[in-house]
């Protein structure tokens, strides 16, 4: 019984180890991002390293709108390195030693079509040391804020919601690398790709601010210059 007892806790052992070598790798999640009708904005999207942790120094990735109504959120190219709010945060995941950010040579990324206008996002970056950043459970790092935009030829309305995933949509990826998307370490041509998974996010249409009437902005000044008065006769 004692023998037996020892060979299942071995085997629940090997079992545990290998899940967690199985495991190895980054975790993307794409935000959620209220737009007002007539907007643009940016989705932030977060990556950390699962419990083993993953080192990578560079990023590739693409990302879809999923349209299934009648109207359409788009994505709009990322703006100048040195405009791009991506590269000013302070927890992006290269920060400080972006290549692209360093060399201005790209930018974060771009749209393009796959099924609908502009419902694709590709881009990606690296280190500009081609040093490798750790990623832990607990980093939450920022790989990037996409641009997208209600601005379209279809424009979306109050109410509607469109879902961004990474793609693959939230699988494993033994290899680590499918299509534009992976996460290397600094091999060069020997690079090892981590392997990963993700959440898709979700932009909500919301109503726009109410623009006051004329009849409100008059009310206002009526107040104001009555306070400002009240306030000299107490003087």
């Amino acid at each position: 019984m004692f023998r037996l007892r020892s060979l299942i806790a071995c085997w629940a052992l090997l079992l545990i180890s290998a899940n967690s070598a199985a495991q190895a790798g980054v975790i993307v999640s794409v935000g959620d991002l209220l737009l007002s009708a007539g907007s643009s904005g940016y989705v932030p999207v977060e990556i950390t390293g699962d419990l083993t942790g993953a080192n990578i120094a560079s990023t590739s990735f693409e990302f879809r709108i999923a349209t299934t109504g009648p109207t359409r959120l788009e994505f709009t190219n990322s703006l100048d390195p040195a405009s791009d709010p991506t590269f000013t945060a302070a927890n992006y995941v290269f920060a400080g030693n972006s290549f692209d950010q360093t060399f201005d040579l790209n930018n974060l990324g771009n749209a393009t079509t796959t099924n609908v206008l502009n419902d694709t996002f590709i881009g990606g970056d690296a280190t500009a040391d081609g040093s490798n950043v750790l990623l832990t459970a607990i980093s939450d790092k920022l790989l990037a804020f996409l641009p997208v935009t209600s601005v379209t030829s279809l424009p979306p309305v109050a109410g509607d919601i469109f879902t961004i995933s990474l793609v693959p949509l939230a699988n494993a990826n033994p290899s680590g690398l499918d299509g534009n998307t992976g996460f290397a370490d600094n091999g060069g041509v020997n690079a090892v790709y981590a392997p990963f998974t993700s959440t898709p996010g979700t932009v909500t249409i919301e109503q726009p601010s109410p623009v006051p009437e004329p009849g409100t902005f008059g009310l206002l000044l009526v107040g104001m210059t009555s306070l400002l008065w009240m306030k000299r006769k107490q003087g």
